[in-house]
C-alpha cells in the first residue's frame, strides 16, 4: 500500500487538533504521515514533527514539510479545512493511471460547496495540490520558497504544465473549510502583507513566457471559472478567461 504524507503547516494551535483529529477520522485503512510544521511542538500518533522556530510564511512551511515527507504520494493540506470521510479512497490508483498518460502530474483536492475552481494563464492548477513523488521531482519540488503566502499553487502547477504534464481536479478527494474567527486570522500575519510581493514574483517569473494576451493584473491572469469549464477534469485553453468565457457565451 503506498504510504501518504499530509503537509500540514500551522501557526494556529487548536484549529491544528482539531484539522489532525479530522484527517485520522477520514482515512482509515490508509497508511498515512501527517508532516507537522509549525512553532509549537506537536506529539500525536502518525505525526512527524518538523520545528519552525521563526515562520517564513506558509509556502516555506510546505516545502520543509516536503523535505522531511517520506510518503510515495504528497497531499497539501491546510488546518482551516476538513477532509471529508474516504477522501483518500483510490487517490494513489488516480494518480498511478493518471501518471501513465501524463508525466509529471499533479491532481487538485476538491471542495464540494466551492463551485469554481483556478486558472492562471488559462491553465488549470489545484488549490490543494497531490502528487506523487518521482511527479513533484519532475516538477522541480513542491511548494517554492520564491513565495512567502501566496502563488505556490498556481506556480506548482505551471511547473507541472511546463514540464509537459497535466493538471486535473480529483473530484472524490474532497475537503471542505471550516470557519475561521477574526483572532484566527490574526496569527497568520503573512496572508495580507505577502500578497503583492507574490503576485509582483508570480508574474516576473511567468509573464514573459505565457502573458500573450493576458494584462499583466490579478483578474486577468488569475482567475477563477465555473466547474463547468473544466473538460475532463481539466482546463488548457492558454487564452485569457475573459476571452474563453465571451468566446463561450457566443457559442459555435
Amino acid at each position: 500500500m503506498p504510504k501518504i504524507s499530509v503537509t500540514l503547516p500551522s501557526l494556529r494551535a487548536q484549529m491544528l487538533v482539531d484539522t489532525i483529529q479530522s484527517i485520522y477520522a477520514a482515512s482509515i485503512g490508509h497508511e498515512l504521515e501527517i508532516v507537522v510544521v509549525a512553532p509549537f511542538e506537536v506529539e500525536a500518533p502518525f505525526v512527524r514533527y518538523v520545528p519552525e522556530g521563526t515562520p517564513q510564511g506558509n509556502c516555506a512551511a510546505h516545502a520543509l514539510g516536503w523535505e522531511a515527507a517520506t510518503g510515495d504520494i504528497v497531499v497539501a493540506m491546510s488546518d482551516d479545512h476538513r477532509p471529508e470521510k474516504g477522501w483518500l479512497d483510490g487517490l494513489a490508483e488516480r494518480i498511478a493511471e493518471r501518471e501513465g498518460r501524463y508525466f509529471p502530474f499533479a491532481g487538485g483536492l476538491a471542495r464540494p460547496n466551492v463551485p469554481h475552481f483556478g486558472a492562471a494563464y488559462g491553465l488549470y492548477y489545484p488549490y490543494f495540490p497531490v502528487m506523487s513523488r518521482r511527479s513533484v521531482e519532475a516538477a522541480g519540488g513542491w511548494f517554492s520558497r520564491a513565495f512567502t503566502a501566496h502563488f505556490a499553487d498556481p506556480d506548482l502547477g505551471l511547473r507541472v504544465w511546463r514540464a509537459g504534464g497535466r493538471c486535473e481536479l480529483l473530484p472524490d478527494a474532497k475537503i471542505t473549510a471550516v470557519p475561521v474567527s477574526d483572532a484566527e486570522n490574526a496569527a497568520v500575519p503573512f496572508k495580507s502583507k505577502a500578497f503583492p510581493q507574490d503576485f509582483g514574483t508570480f508574474v516576473r517569473t511567468y509573464h514573459a513566457e505565457h502573458g500573450a494576451g493576458f494584462r499583466p493584473d490579478l483578474r486577468d491572469i488569475c482567475t477563477d471559472l465555473p466547474l463547468d469549464c473544466l473538460s475532463d477534469n481539466s482546463f488548457a485553453e492558454r487564452c485569457p478567461p475573459r476571452v474563453f468565457l465571451e468566446r463561450r457565451a457566443a457559442g459555435p
